[in-house]
């Protein structure tokens, strides 16, 4: 069926698909009932927050990942404890890394974006993230968005405080 009709990629948008596991277990069923037909379909999420990702059940992921879900975007943003306080975020450095390791077990591509220029960074919290990032790179399987437009919103005055 997938590349008879041309459609090549489906993508699944709206982080709360993961706030209800219910839903996204029969999604997951039914597109398994069908999968002989997507054959050839490459199956993409959206983000997924990183708490939402500590409460995830393994099991799911795994079902995801016999669906054809390969890659699933993580709202990390930054490593930075201080620069995490500052953008309000509800988890912790641990948490965003436990969340990458958790969907590489399952064989899953963490798909992770960083606001390295965020209007409080400095030159620290800069080295942090990208001292993140390269373990990252080494340790597990990622791709790393950057998002950097908000040098172009903002001018940022970063101190050299390291």
């Amino acid at each position: 069926m997938g590349r008879e009709n041309h459609i090549e990629r489906l993508r699944f948008t709206g982080e709360n698909i993961f706030e209800n596991k219910q839903f996204l277990e029969k999604l997951c069923d039914g597109l398994l009932e069908v999968k002989e037909e997507l054959d050839g379909i490459d199956f993409w999420s959206t983000g997924m927050p990183v708490d939402v990702s500590k409460r995830m059940d393994f099991s799911l992921l795994e079902k995801m990942k016999e669906v054809g879900f390969h890659s699933i975007t993580l709202g990390i943003e930054t490593y930075d404890k201080q620069l995490m306080k500052d953008m309000r975020k509800s988890c912790t450095v641990e948490m965003n890394f436990d969340a990458v390791k958790k969907l590489n077990k399952a064989g899953i591509t963490a798909i992770c974006t960083s606001l390295m220029f965020y209007p409080t960074a400095t030159m620290t919290s800069i080295l942090n993230d990208l001292t993140a990032i390269i373990k990252l790179y080494e340790e597990d399987t990622i791709y790393i968005a950057f998002h950097p437009v908000l040098l172009a919103i903002h001018e940022t005055k970063m101190s050299l405080d390291f």
